[in-house]
């Protein structure tokens, strides 16, 4: 068995999606850093979907500003960029916003659906078994 790479886990972080203009872009999943300063900036507890999506709405400029420059990998999206080659965060077509806010969320896991489900497995107790465990390389 070898470890993994650090391209081949960042790769699994990631996929390209088509926004509705039609466009190519790669994403990636959210990440614990830039999860935590979107709660943080959202004054919103973690496990609250229902308050997280309420917050997104109402403070959306923000939650563009930090989510898109984290998560769109390629073409490369700032909030104030002095490279041409950059897309601004201003630059991104409102539906293709909406779209993408939607994609990162669904692919992190952090829809509403998906908390339900995390929240019913944590009320399982856990069951380890030797197959969990893997020896020491």
């Amino acid at each position: 068995m070898s470890i993994t790479s650090a391209q081949e886990y960042k790769a699994r972080r990631q996929k390209v999606v088509r926004l509705p203009s039609g466009a190519l872009f790669k994403i990636r999943k959210i990440s614990p850093k830039v999860l935590g300063q979107l709660f943080s900036a959202l004054n919103v507890q973690p496990g609250n979907p229902e308050q997280l999506q309420q917050s997104f709405i109402d403070k959306l400029p923000l939650v563009i500003d930090i989510l898109f420059p984290s998560c769109i990998v390629e073409p490369r999206v700032e909030v104030n960029p002095s490279d041409p080659n950059v897309l601004s965060v201003d630059d991104i077509d409102p539906n293709d916003a909406f779209f993408l806010i939607n994609a990162i969320m669904e692919f992190s896991g952090l829809t509403e659906e998906a908390m339900r489900q995390k929240r019913n497995f944590r009320q399982e107790p856990a069951r380890t078994t030797s197959a969990d465990v893997v020896p020491n390389a």
